[in-house]
C-alpha cells in the first residue's frame, strides 16, 4: 500500500520544527518509508535546524533505519544507540530494539533529538543525534510488605512486583549501598523503603530500576549505604547519615568509616560507627562546621575499615 505525498509545508521555520510528518498508518509491523516532502526554508536559521521529537513510537523500518515518533518520520544512523537506562549513554541498536523475540517496543515513549538536514533534492529529513525509549514508566514509592523469593516477585505497598528480565533494559535491584542484589536478599527488610522505577505488562509490574534500604554485604566486605548526605548552601555545611554491616565472615562491625567529599581523595574525614539498632548493623553520622563545605562536592564516597565502600550524590538545600 503506498502512503500518499505530503504537501509542502508553509509558514514558519517554528512550524517546520513541530515535526508534524502525516503518515497514512496501515497493518504491516513496519512502515513503507517515503522521502520528507517538505521544503526547506531558505531563511532558515542554522539555530532552527535543530528539534526535539517526543511520542509514542507507532512504526519503524529496519531496512531503511526510520522509526516513526508521533507521526514523524525519523532516520537513526548506525552509530546513534537508544539509551533505555537514563543515563544519557546509549545502550542498544535499532535492531535490538525491535527484536521480534522480544516484548514490542511499538507504544512506548522515544524522546529525540534531531537535526534538520536538507536531501539532495532540497527537502527535510530529521536524523537523530541521540534517542531516549522507555516503555510507559511508572513509579512506584512504598513500604516492602512481603518477599516471595522462590517466585521472583516482592510487594511495595498494594503492588506486586517483579524484576524485569528484558537484555534492553539493564535492570538494577540496588541495596541502600547502590550495590546489585536479588529479591531473595530483600528478606528481613520488610517494612523499609522502596522506590521502583518500572512499566506495566498484562498486568504485571516490571521493575526496571529499584532502590531499597536493604543493606547487603559483599562477597568478602561489609556493606555500606548512605541514607543522608545533604549540603547546606545558607550554611556552607554537609551531613551525612549512614549505615555498615558487619562483616561477612568475622562478624565483627567496623569501629571508623573514612569520608571522601568530591570522591578525589582529599579532605578525607574519619568518622566514628555506633551500634545500630540492628544488632549485625553499625550507624554513622557527621556534620561538618559551619563554612567548613563552601560548595557542594557534588558525591561522596565512603568506606568502612572492613573494605566496604559506596558513593551517592550530594543533595542541596
Amino acid at each position: 500500500m503506498r502512503h500518499p505525498h505530503l504537501l509542502p509545508l508553509v509558514g514558519a521555520a517554528s512550524g517546520l520544527l513541530t515535526g508534524v510528518l502525516y503518515l497514512q498508518h496501515n497493518q504491516a509491523t513496519a512502515v513503507e518509508v517515503l522521502p520528507a516532502l517538505i521544503p526547506i526554508p531558505i531563511n532558515l536559521a542554522p539555530d532552527a535546524r535543530s528539534t526535539f521529537i517526543e511520542g509514542p513510537l507507532q512504526d519503524y523500518d529496519l531496512t531503511a533505519r526510520v522509526i516513526v515518533v508521533n507521526g514523524t518520520q525519523v532516520q537513526v544512523p548506525a552509530t546513534v544507540l537508544f539509551d533505555t537506562t537514563g543515563d544519557g549513554v546509549g545502550d542498544v541498536t535499532l535492531a535490538q530494539l525491535v527484536n521480534p523475540t522480544l516484548r514490542s517496543p511499538l507504544g512506548g515513549t522515544v524522546h529525540a533529538s534531531a537535526a534538520l538536514r536538507t536531501t539532495q533534492s532540497g527537502h527535510a529529513q530529521f536524523v537523530a543525534d541521540s534517542l531516549y525509549f522507555e516503555f510507559g514508566e511508572r513509579v512506584v514509592v512504598g513500604p516492602l510488605v512481603a518477599v516471595d523469593a522462590a517466585n521472583g516477585m516482592f510487594q511495595v505497598g498494594g503492588h506486586q512486583i517483579r524484576m524485569s528480565a528484558d537484555p534492553r533494559l539493564s535492570p538494577i535491584l540496588a541495596d541502600l549501598g547502590g550495590h546489585p542484589i536479588t529479591v531473595a536478599d530483600l528478606a528481613g527488610f520488610e517494612g523499609s523503603l522502596v522506590s521502583a522505577e518500572g512499566y506495566m505488562d498484562e498486568g504485571v509490574f516490571f521493575g526496571k530500576f529499584v532502590e531499597t534500604q536493604a543493606l547487603v554485604p559483599g562477597a568478602n566486605v561489609d556493606g555500606v549505604g548512605v541514607e543522608r548526605a545533604l549540603w547546606r548552601a545558607d550554611k556552607g555545611q554537609i551531613d551525612v547519615v549512614g549505615t555498615i554491616t558487619a562483616h561477612p565472615t568475622t562478624g565483627q562491625i567496623a569501629a571508623t568509616v573514612q569520608l571522601d567529599l568530591s570522591c578525589d581523595g582529599l579532605g578525607l574525614v574519619t568518622v566514628n560507627v555506633v551500634p545500630g539498632i540492628v544488632p549485625t548493623q553499625g550507624e554513622f553520622v557527621w556534620r561538618s562546621a559551619e563554612g567548613q563545605v563552601p560548595n557542594n562536592p557534588g558525591s561522596l564516597c565512603v568506606r568502612s575499615a572492613n573494605g566496604g565502600t559506596t558513593q551517592r550524590g550530594v543533595d542541596t538545600k
